[in-house]
This record gives structure tokens, sequence and C-alpha cells, in this order.
């Protein structure tokens, strides 16, 4: 029904119901249009059923880092590893992290180069599949991941430090390099 319509069925309905001393009822005045109410309603519905959508995808893949996590505590540790460092034999980082951070791993560090990712191991195997879940798609190139018993485990993109270091600025760099050698020392 169209809205001119639909005014002209209220006018003639007032008008019929002072005709016939019919009294209107007296409907407290509402804030919101019947209109605007629907509107919020299925805004709100909208919203519910998003949320919805949402948390039952964020339960499969938080359940999938737990389940990590459980197999990096049962297979690394009792190996003395705790680490995954990822980088490149990118110019601009290598040496770096081949002098001032991989020495100080030792034999907690799993060491993946993306360089070479054509021969990894197995594309299913724990260290790559503990990269690909942790590093996701951007600025996952140099990547460490510290693992910590009964933690979350914690993740250093050294991305941006670099991006930055190659400007000139290598204080961000520092202070990430220093916070992942205090972890590993711990």
């Amino acid at each position: 029904m169209g809205l001119a319509r639909l005014e002209w069925r209220l006018r003639t309905t007032d008008a019929f119901e002072k005709e016939k001393h019919i009294p209107s009822p007296n409907f407290p005045k509402a804030p919101l249009t019947i209109q605007a109410l629907g509107s919020k309603a299925g805004s709100f519905f909208l919203f519910l059923l998003l949320l919805a959508v949402a948390i039952l995808a964020l339960i499969p893949y938080l359940l999938w880092g737990l389940a990590l996590h459980l197999a990096v505590w049962l297979r690394w540790f009792p190996q003395g590893k705790r680490i995954l460092l990822v980088y490149s034999h990118s110019p601009l980082w290598q040496d770096y992290l081949e002098s001032r951070i991989l020495p100080h791993l030792g034999r907690q560090g799993v060491i993946l180069n993306w360089s070479e990712r054509k021969k990894w191991e197995r594309r299913f195997s724990l260290p790559v599949l503990v990269f690909h879940y942790f590093g996701g798609r951007r600025e996952f190139n140099p990547l460490a991941v510290v693992f910590r018993p009964c933690r979350w485990a914690k993740i250093f993109r050294f991305w941006q430090p670099f991006r930055e270091f190659k400007h000139g600025k290598s204080e961000t760099l520092e202070k990430m390099t220093a916070e992942l050698l205090e972890e590993v020392r711990r």
C-alpha cells in the first residue's frame, strides 16, 4: 500500500470516528514510529546474526590455535625448542638476523627460510602450520614466534621495524630485538 493511500485512510478514519463520536484511543505518543521501530529491530536482528556468525567463525580458529599450542608444548618443549623464526635471503635483514638473533636462539629455535619454502619438508609439518597460523598473510617475514608454557605465544613481526631501519630509523628494530632476546633468555 502506498504512503499516499495510507495517509488518506488515516484521515478518513479520523473523520469517521469524529462523526460517529467514537472516542479515539489515547495511545501515548512514542518517540519512534512503527516504521522506525521496525528498522531498528531489523538492524538489531542483523547485528545479532552477524555477531553469531563471527563467533561461530572465531571458535574453530581459536581451537586450531589451541591445538597448535598443544602440539608445540608436547612435541617441541621436550626437545628444548620453543621459538620459530622465519626469515628470507633479503639483503635488508639476512645479515642482521644471522648475526644478532640466530646465535642467541641456539637449540631453542626452529628456523624456516621463506626464500627456500619450496624445499620445506612437508607442507603440513608442525613448523609450517605454526608459521601459517601465527604469520598470517601480511608482514609475516621476518617473524619470530616464542612459545611459553600454558600461555599464548608471543609474536614478533620484524617487517615494519626493518622498513623503518631501511629509512634510517633503527630505534624500533633495536627495541623489538631487545624484547625478543629477553623472551629467549626467559
